[in-house]
This record gives C-alpha cells, sequence and structure tokens, in this order.
C-alpha cells in the first residue's frame, strides 16, 4: 500500500493536463514602510512586494458539462466524471526559474483522477518556495506543494516591465542638406 503522499506524487505525474485557479491577498500587503507612496518608494529604490495568489477554494468550484471552473478566470481543460469536490490536495509548478501553477482537487467519489484547473488567461510564475513547497524527486523542473489548506501553497505572478511606447522613444534625425 502506497503512503498518501506518494499516492499524491503519482497523481500529479500521470494525470494528463492540469489547470489552476488563485485569489488574490490584497494589493496592501506589500514589503513598502507604512506611510510610503509609490513615488518615495520608487526614489528610495524600495519594490513593492508581487501580491500572494492562490489556489480557489473548494466552495468556488462549479461544474457545468463536466468542466470545472472557479469563476471566469480559472478552469478545468479535461472533462470530470467527478461530481462534487471534497478537498483541496495540493499544487503543482511547472518550469525553469518561471512556469504555471496547477491546482488539484479531490472529488467525493474514490475511483476518479483528480480535477485540476489552470488559468484562462496564461500567468507566468516564478518558481516558488515556501514551507509547503518541494522539489519532485528526478523530475527537473517540477515542484509540488503537499497541503489541504490552499494558504499553505502560494505562488506569485511574473511582473512584466513596462518598456514603454517604442515609437515615442524614436527620435527621427531628418537629413540635413
Amino acid at each position: 500500500m502506497l503512503s498518501k503522499k506518494s499516492q499524491l506524487t503519482m497523481i500529479i505525474l500521470f494525470c494528463g493536463p492540469f489547470l489552476l485557479a488563485m485569489a488574490q491577498v490584497p494589493a496592501s500587503q506589500n514589503n513598502m514602510p507604512q506611510g510610503t507612496s509609490v513615488a518615495q518608494a520608487a526614489v528610495a529604490g524600495i519594490q513593492p512586494a508581487s501580491p500572494q495568489l492562490y489556489c480557489p477554494e473548494v466552495k468556488d468550484l462549479k461544474n457545468h458539462a463536466m468542466i470545472w471552473h472557479a469563476g471566469t478566470k480559472w478552469r478545468s481543460y479535461s472533462p470530470s466524471f467527478v461530481k462534487k469536490i471534497k478537498a483541496f490536495v495540493g499544487a503543482q509548478w511547472i518550469g525553469i526559474n518561471v512556469g504555471k501553477i496547477i491546482c488539484l482537487y479531490r472529488g467525493a467519489e474514490k475511483i476518479t483522477f483528480p480535477v485540476a484547473l489552470e488559468p484562462v488567461h496564461p500567468v507566468l510564475v516564478p518558481t516558488p518556495n515556501g514551507a509547503h513547497w518541494a522539489p519532485i524527486p528526478h523530475r527537473s523542473g517540477y515542484r509540488q506543494c503537499f497541503s489541504n489548506n490552499v494558504m499553505d501553497c502560494s505562488f506569485t505572478q511574473q511582473q512584466s516591465r513596462d518598456t514603454g511606447n517604442v515609437f515615442q522613444q524614436i527620435k527621427y534625425q531628418g537629413a540635413t542638406s
């Protein structure tokens, strides 16, 4: 008989397309000192922390035509025979330095594959770190979070840099006669 951790590892590695779900922590939680404006932080070189993101709670998942979803942001891409989600079972990250998150849920039925959610629109996620995140042995580029609490499996979204309007940055040097 395999341990629960071994069973979950096997499920994660072999259950097909994975899907994600996330919720945001209020943007007010960042690493800037209290009372610091964004302008002051920019001058001082203080970067606001990326907001922590989470898989959706079980209560937020809905099933429509065998496809699970959490609002309009997260959905499964594989049909599922699961009628009711019983528990969050963990998350998996796949990538090299930046990748994607897959959130896994167990159904109330005993003989079903886990329900996997991913964002409807692609989200780039830096390598997650935390007490519950660990590399999957012998699987380069994979990390897993074992927990029944979505708050234990937090992750962040890769912040894009604003490069501005390239056309406005070009200075035309007309020909001189």
